[in-house]
């Protein structure tokens, strides 16, 4: 029985609108423009029509998302008084004598909307739907009774997202050499170990001995000469640097 019920209220609505629009003359959208604005509570809208019509034409039809709330209807810039008929408004404009006609309509849709819907009742010329100063849809010559659906889901940019992703790139590189740098200065560059007085002293006296030596087995013909300059060279190099270290050490 449920359903039923839902089934009559449908068939009703559109033979309702049918019916209305059907009776209506020559009626024509030159110009609907739908602005719609992100706030903090939910969606506001903002739309502007164009007709024209013929001056027997008593009624014109709105049809209006089922969410919205706060509908209001001017007419060449005066507030009229609607019936509304589920999505659709009915618009009484048998006080206007001219056959160009204004209408601007604001109303609010929650924030948990993720589509918009329209529904063209009349032939429009030109139909535009702008969100938050962005085009969304630019169309000319609809029929009437077509249906159109627009994402409210928010995209970000591609070449927003493409630049933002280079600067972290970049960011990314300079990090890895500044890593790399002190990575392998860490590796290269060893912090110099202390060396007393005391062990400066006994490095020299082990010097002294070893290059004693060397002299010994030179003479005893037990390495050649070559190799005992070699290693008489490499010693006495070493003796010298400590013994500098010393005179250092007590100069200071």
């Amino acid at each position: 029985m449920r359903c039923k019920g839902l089934c009559v209220i449908a068939v009703t609505t559109v033979l309702f609108i049918s019916v209305l629009t059907g009776v209506a003359g020559a009626i024509n959208v030159e110009k609907h423009e739908v602005d719609l604005t992100t706030g903090d509570t939910g969606f506001s809208l903002n739309e502007k029509i164009n007709v024209t019509r013929e001056t027997n034409d008593s009624m014109f039809l709105l049809w209006i998302q089922g969410e919205a709330t706060n509908v209001v209807v001017s007419v060449n810039g005066e507030p009229i008084v609607v019936t509304r008929v589920n999505n659709t408004f009915v618009c009484n404009i048998s006080s206007f004598n001219t056959t160009s006609i204004t209408f601007v309509v604001t109303y609010m849709l929650p924030k948990t909307i993720t589509v918009l819907e329209k529904y063209v009742l009349y032939n429009t010329s030109s139909f535009t739907v702008t969100y938050d100063d962005e085009t969304l849809f630019s169309g000319n010559t609809l029929s009437r009774d077509a249906t159109l659906s627009f994402s409210l889901v928010k995209h970000v940019k591609t070449e927003m997202v493409g630049g933002y992703l280079i600067y972290l790139l970049i960011l990314l590189i300079v990090l890895i050499l500044v890593l790399a740098f002190y990575a392998v200065r860490k590796r290269t560059v060893k912090p110099l170990p202390y060396e007393s007085e005391e062990l400066l002293a006994t490095k020299k006296t082990l010097l002294m001995n070893v290059l004693k030596e060397i002299e010994k087995k030179h003479r005893a013909k037990e390495i050649s000469d070559e190799r005992y300059r070699h290693l008489k060279d490499e010693y006495k190099r070493d003796a010298v640097e400590v013994m500098r270290k010393l005179e250092e050490k007590k100069g200071g």
